[in-house]
C-alpha cells in the first residue's frame, strides 16, 4: 500500500514538473513576442519561475503561475515585466513603466 501511494505521489510531481516546463516554453515565447512587438530587448533569453497559486475559474481549480523577465529600452537599463499563466493560458502580462521620447 504504502508503495502505491509513493508512486502516486512520484507521478503526481512529474506531472506538475513536465507541465510547469511546458508553460516555462510558453512564457519564454510570449515574452520574446512582447519584447519584440514593444520594441523591447529581452535579455538573458529566459523567463524566471516566481510565483505558484492555486486561483478558482469557472472550469474549476487551475494552478496560476508567475514568471518574470528582464527587459531593456536602452540596451543599458534592466527592468522586469511578468507574465501569469492560469492553466495553460496567458492572464496577464506587464512591463515595467515604459518611458517612450
Amino acid at each position: 500500500m504504502t508503495a502505491v501511494l509513493a508512486l502516486g505521489a512520484i507521478a503526481i510531481v512529474g506531472w506538475f514538473w513536465f507541465d510547469t516546463m511546458k508553460i516555462r516554453e510558453l512564457a519564454n515565447a510570449a515574452a520574446r513576442h512582447n519584447c519584440r512587438k514593444a520594441a523591447l530587448q529581452f535579455l538573458d533569453g529566459t523567463v524566471a519561475f516566481a510565483k505558484l497559486s492555486v486561483v478558482t475559474t469557472s472550469a474549476g481549480l487551475k494552478f496560476r503561475r508567475v514568471f518574470v523577465f528582464d527587459y531593456s529600452e536602452d540596451g543599458e537599463n534592466r527592468k522586469q515585466g511578468f507574465l501569469i499563466f492560469v492553466g495553460g493560458h496567458i492572464s496577464g502580462i506587464g512591463f515595467e513603466s515604459v518611458q517612450r521620447h
